[in-house]
């Protein structure tokens, strides 16, 4: 029988797996490693924008991001939506995807754009219509410059988005500022707007339920 390997810790995902994985493989990562990650949907609201969130931005996800993102690791895009496909696919059926747009310095040194690689196993139509006047990467900045950041969001090709249903997609909402920015931009000329981040800092959540959820996530 064919083994696959976890893309985090290269082990036979059969191996290490449940009496499920050893006949049908329907994850990148071993079940280890996918447990190890704080995966919890989360839906919460930045001013008048409701957002869901897919992961909490801590521990081995932020370190998985990093690596895929910053280790320029481009064989990791798969993991962070595999098991979310069928849900987001059903969940936002109808609609086309925008994505946050990157720094063109950032992209240059990646050699690939990380956001559109991450949504490409959602086989869901994108539409480019998001750009930086100002080539400023964030990981640059610090937190009160950070929250500035959306001023240099700014929208091409606006007709594209006529009658269309649109989620809006970040890999990781920090201070929100960008998404704040490119909501309103992109607000007034389509159908509907909606908004998901993979990735969610901590504090969208409350501490009580943070602290539960880590507790469970070590058991």
């Amino acid at each position: 029988m064919i083994d696959f390997y976890c893309l985090s810790c290269h082990k036979g995902i059969r191996q290490s797996g449940s009496i499920r994985q050893l006949f049908y493989v329907d994850d990148v990562l071993c079940s280890s490693c996918r447990s190890s990650l704080f995966d919890h949907k989360h839906n919460f609201r930045l001013d008048e924008i409701m957002i869901e969130g897919l992961y909490i931005y801590s521990g081995k996800i932020r370190e998985l991001l990093i690596q895929y993102k910053e280790y320029n690791d481009e064989a990791l895009f798969p993991l962070f939506l595999y098991p979310q496909v069928k849900y987001l696919r059903n969940k936002y059926q109808g609609y086309s995807l925008v994505l946050m747009c990157n720094s063109r310095e950032s992209m240059l040194k990646r050699g690939f754009n990380h956001l559109e690689n991450m949504v490409d196993i959602l086989r869901m139509e994108v539409i480019d219509v998001l750009y930086k006047s100002k080539d400023i990467s964030q990981k640059h900045l610090d937190f009160k410059e950070r929250e500035k950041i959306g001023r240099y969001i700014r929208l091409k090709n606006k007709e594209l988005l006529k009658g269309k249903k649109i989620l809006l997609i970040d890999d990781v909402i920090t201070t929100g500022s960008s998404i704040k920015a490119a909501y309103q931009l992109l607000k007034p000329h389509c159908l509907d707007l909606k908004v998901l981040c993979i990735c969610y800092s901590s504090s969208f959540i409350s501490n009580r339920k943070l602290k539960l959820i880590k507790l469970l996530g070590n058991r």
